[in-house]
């Protein structure tokens, strides 16, 4: 949770979500950071290894990363791996695919997000359909993506997801983001 929360300067500026590849890592909470990653040694140094040491070493990765390019995408999806295996969460498993998705690709990725979209678990989870957005686009659909955009709007979520997914789907070619 401390690496989490060392993070939350960086997520919105003025108003705005920005998401984990856009943020300012200079805004973090350096001193969250170093106690997260000081309490996740003392965590990883016991026996056991629960779906939260897991959880933490995948906050622990992205935090130690300089910046979004450096982000060790492979050891992430090994992480998340792991995870899934430990506990099969939907939405663990949704998160996976963001991480299969860096590592080898869209097109890679997409068989594993269609499959979730079956799951009823994830029937009212907003994200998802933003994920598979996400996904077609980057394989060029943009009709699809838009669609899947559309979907996602229509769930429930905070204002500044909101609008972040609006401003998505008006660069889709879809109808505009409100001001």
């Amino acid at each position: 949770m401390l690496l989490h929360a060392a993070r939350f300067p960086g997520r919105i500026e003025g108003g705005a979500l920005r998401l984990l590849a856009a943020q300012d890592r200079s805004a973090w909470d350096g001193v969250l950071l170093a106690e997260g990653m000081h309490a996740l040694d003392r965590a990883a140094s016991g026996k056991v290894e629960s779906r939260f040491h897991l959880e933490a070493a995948i906050a622990a990765a992205h935090a130690a990363a300089p910046d979004w390019a450096s982000t060790n995408w492979p050891h992430i999806l090994g992480l998340y791996d792991a995870l899934v295996a430990r506990w099969p969460s939907p939405v663990a498993a949704l998160n996976r695919v963001i991480a299969l998705a860096k590592v080898l690709g869209a097109e890679a990725a997409l068989p594993e997000a269609e499959r979730l979209a079956a799951d009823p678990r994830l029937a009212r989870y907003h994200l998802l359909p933003a994920v598979l957005a996400d996904l077609y686009a980057r394989v060029g659909d943009q009709a699809r993506a838009g669609a899947l955009l559309d979907q996602a709007l229509a769930h429930p979520m905070s204002e500044p997801e909101r609008r972040l997914l609006e401003a998505r789907r008006a660069a889709t070619g879809g109808r505009e983001a409100r001001a």
